[in-house]
């Protein structure tokens, strides 16, 4: 295992420190910068400069397999998001689609958090005293954010463009890297 030596805060990088983050990268460099004397930006760049690949990153959008649900709970979920909730996007690295739905009735938030079995449930404080707690259900993994928008769609009347929007972005990101993976198999044969 390398080891860090006083020469390395010049920040260099020498063949032994190339050839350990060829073996040990994890994908973003986090695990690697309490051992290499360089930020995790600087891994990731050296990462793509020796030619480690980031693999995970091509399973990321395969689409969740769904729970057995009614079409009664399908259209109560649309119905819900439609009026309280939202379909988004972040940037962090890469575009992350996410859909999250929020109200003070814990027991909503949680009927959906159960029947579809995906996503997280986190909770904010109120503001003010005279408020109540919210209670959020997020979806950010893209293969749950896929599964579940693609069940509600044809149900949502409000937010059917933002949910068609999420799809068509999840389904390019999906098929281009999956055309990404057919090009790297068909030059490694």
């Amino acid at each position: 295992m390398y080891q860090p030596v006083a020469q390395d805060l010049r920040k260099k990088w020498n063949e032994e420190q190339e050839q350990f983050v060829r073996q040990n990268y994890d994908g973003n460099g986090s695990k690697l910068v309490n051992v290499l004397p360089f930020s995790s930006s600087a891994i990731r760049n050296k990462a793509k400069r020796v030619g480690v690949q980031n693999n995970q990153h091509f399973h990321h959008v395969a689409k969740t397999e769904l729970p057995k649900v009614s079409e009664t709970d399908l259209q109560y979920a649309a119905g819900f998001i439609d009026g309280e909730g939202s379909f988004y996007q972040t940037y962090c690295r890469s575009i992350v689609s996410k859909m999250s739905v929020g109200n003070s009735n814990k027991d909503v938030i949680n009927w959906l958090h159960k029947t579809f079995g995906m996503g997280k449930v986190r909770i904010q404080k109120p503001r003010k005293k005279q408020h109540l707690p919210a209670y959020i259900w997020i979806l950010e993994r893209q293969g749950d954010v896929w599964a579940f928008t693609e069940k509600i769609w044809p149900y949502l009347k409000v937010k059917q463009k933002d949910a068609k929007d999420i799809l068509g972005y999840l389904e390019a990101k999906h098929q281009k890297k999956f055309q990404v993976l057919q090009n790297k198999n068909a030059v490694s044969i």
